[in-house]
């Protein structure tokens, strides 16, 4: 091929080419785009939210996108709650549900859809939208709010069932009804009752565990409000919750965990008291509620301990073996990432008896900046069969 046929710069052309074409045969991965995470907004609702004098048989809820439901049963709430369920259906873009025809004249309701309407592709869900229709010719605004706390150890009960039941019922309607009005807790313990009326009603809280909306005995952890409440005026409501105590507090279970420690296991939580006059025999936790009661004993072949609770007096003799496979040791209270807080006494726990006498002589306590000469502890060591308590002012760092 002669250059006046095909020049250099053709040649230099053609591979310019041959590269761009190559470039634009690259097969490129899809990205889809960026995440959808905006939940379904609604558009319209028929009859309108907050409507009176309702006389309508369905509600129809219109989105922006397609919908499904999500735990429908459960998270489609009716309040005051009705002896017939709600039913419903979706059609592309719009909820409808329909009412049971057992509404009660001159009564506000809500029906909460909870986390349970989402888009197709991702279920972002709509939270917590309430729907709010009277009828009667008016909207009750009464409202109670409160916390729930465990008797025990006052800890914030998150989940638990705030039951509101008309004025005439016994207690025992929690055993066999629903109640009227309802919520359950955050995770903080808080709970507030919307759209309430202006009548008396009577209150529990209850743990609910299996979700049916009726109280368990001795299952569940229960409080009843002491008064009758009436939302004009018992705007604030609190309870401590704690499991039904039967009529005797019974023994389940006797642990000889090695041939110092004894758990003795009863029902329920308790507090217990030790009757005999018995220096060899300790009770670790007298003061604080427990289902375990623990206690220490020394140079004993067979224990008798009587043991009192709040229901009952029991006496137990337990034979203690001398062998044992749990290591005999101390753990230090208060201690997190081996650091120990200065403003907090040393408490060293045992799982053995301690004898005080020696550990009067026989502790020594060291600054690591003067490790010969040891601190006099005098009055701040407070040996005990099960800890010894060291409450030395402490330098910081």
């Amino acid at each position: 091929m002669n250059n006046t046929f095909f020049p250099k710069s053709y040649l230099l052309y053609y591979i310019i080419l041959v590269f761009l074409f190559q470039k634009c045969a690259q097969i490129v991965p899809l990205t889809g785009g960026k995440k959808d995470t905006s939940a379904p907004q609604l558009l319209s609702v028929h009859p309108p939210n907050y409507s009176k004098n309702f006389l309508e048989k369905k509600i129809i809820f219109s989105f922006n996108e397609k919908i499904q439901l999500i735990n429908p049963y459960t998270n489609i709430i009716l309040i005051p709650q009705s002896n017939k369920n709600l039913e419903w259906k979706i059609k592309n873009k719009t909820l409808e549900i329909v009412l049971p025809d057992s509404l009660q004249p001159n009564t506000t309701y809500r029906i909460i859809l909870n986390k349970t309407i989402a888009d197709l592709t991702e279920k972002n869900t709509l939270d917590n939208y309430e729907y709010i229709f009277s009828t009667g010719n008016f909207i009750d605004s009464f409202y109670i709010k409160g916390n729930v706390k465990d008797a025990y150890t006052l800890s914030n009960q998150k989940t638990v069932l705030i039951a509101l039941y008309n004025e005439p019922a016994n207690d025992s309607i929690i055993l066999k009804e629903k109640p009227f009005y309802f919520t359950k807790t955050n995770d903080d313990g808080n709970f507030i009752i919307k759209n309430l009326p202006n009548r008396k009603l009577k209150a529990f809280a209850y743990s609910d565990n299996n979700n049916n909306f009726n109280y368990d005995p001795i299952k569940e952890k229960i409080d009843l409000y002491p008064y009758l409440v009436n939302p004009d005026k018992d705007r604030i409501l609190n309870f401590l919750i704690a499991e039904e105590q039967p009529n005797r507090n019974n023994i389940k279970k006797i642990q000889v965990i090695n041939p110092y420690l004894i758990h003795v296991i009863y029902s329920y939580p308790d507090k217990y008291e030790l009757l005999q006059n018995d220096k060899n025999i300790f009770l670790i936790n007298d003061s604080t509620y427990s289902d375990t009661c623990k206690i220490l004993v020394h140079s004993i072949d067979t224990a008798k301990i009587i043991i009192k609770n709040s229901t009952q007096t029991d006496t137990i003799k337990i034979p203690i073996s001398k062998k044992s496979s749990q290591k005999l040791q101390y753990t230090q209270l208060h201690q997190f990432n081996n650091q120990q807080p200065f403003y907090s006494p040393i408490i060293l726990q045992s799982n053995f008896w301690i004898d005080t006498n020696v550990v009067k002589k026989e502790i020594q306590f060291f600054n690591q900046s003067d490790t010969i000469h040891s601190i006099p502890l005098n009055n701040h060591l407070k040996p005990f069969p099960h800890q010894i308590i060291i409450n030395y002012p402490l330098q910081q760092n």
